[in-house]
């Protein structure tokens, strides 16, 4: 049996024959549930204009499936895909819902008695109006409540890039001013191997200086600048 979301639709039905009492209950029922699912498009159609991503999909963490944080450009993308997927499914709903809905209301034109089915319809009306205050109510309700947590987040997000990247430029000039290794070819050693080199030739141990020592420091060092460009093309594609 169809679903009367306001209780009142059940006075409307009081003088209905029995044997037209279905078809009139299922009118009724889509005309409430029309007017929601109006407001649902309408709150949809807002969330995707300022891409903000309501709660039922934020439940379905999707940056733990794809592996990837919850902030991340590219999961936004992936959520506003399935916000639009969802929307067009609504809208398809609301559309066939409309159809049948026209369908029963010209049935129920047809069988039952002028004004009985006039004052049903007025009594329908009011009860509609009702269900859509409330639920513009509400929905309004979640959409400044999911805006205002968006923009926080962004907010915090700037924040911490800002932070971040005031605490580099920090640590490269303290690096700069203050140290005794210098790197060729742009590559940024991790502080562990800068700390090492720091130690100078005095922690070296001593050994006479040949030209096979000498070939043997340079290999070390294209072996040391090949780990650290494959170190950093690892860290680049982890960071994407």
């Amino acid at each position: 049996m169809p679903r009367l979301i306001d209780s009142r639709s059940w006075e409307l039905l009081e003088e209905v024959p029995a044997r037209f009492f279905r078809l009139t209950k299922e009118a009724l029922s889509l005309r409430q549930k029309i007017v929601l699912a109006r407001q649902c498009v309408k709150f949809l159609r807002r969330c995707i204009q300022h891409r903000i991503v309501p709660n039922f999909i934020k439940r379905k963490r999707l940056h733990a499936i794809c592996g990837v944080p919850e902030d991340s450009h590219r999961i936004l993308d992936i959520e506003m895909k399935v916000l639009r997927a969802c929307l067009r499914s609504k809208q398809d709903n609301l559309y066939a819902m409309l159809k049948k809905c026209a369908a029963k209301e010209y049935y129920c034109d047809q069988y039952l008695e002028g004004n009985l089915w006039r004052r049903i319809i007025g009594g329908s009306k009011l009860i509609c109006d009702s269900i859509r205050s409330n639920a513009k109510v509400t929905l309004r309700r979640k959409f400044d409540d999911l805006l205002s947590r968006s923009h926080n987040m962004t907010l915090r997000r700037h924040t911490d890039t800002a932070n971040e990247d005031q605490a580099s430029h920090i640590r490269a000039s303290n690096a700069s001013r203050n140290s005794r290794v210098t790197v060729l070819g742009g590559i940024t050693l991790p502080d562990g191997a800068r700390s090492l080199l720091e130690l100078g030739p005095s922690f070296s141990p001593s050994q006479p200086i040949s030209k096979v020592s000498l070939r043997k420091v340079a290999c070390g060092l294209h072996d040391l600048q090949d780990q650290l460009r494959k170190k950093a093309r690892v860290e680049e594609t982890n960071r994407n």
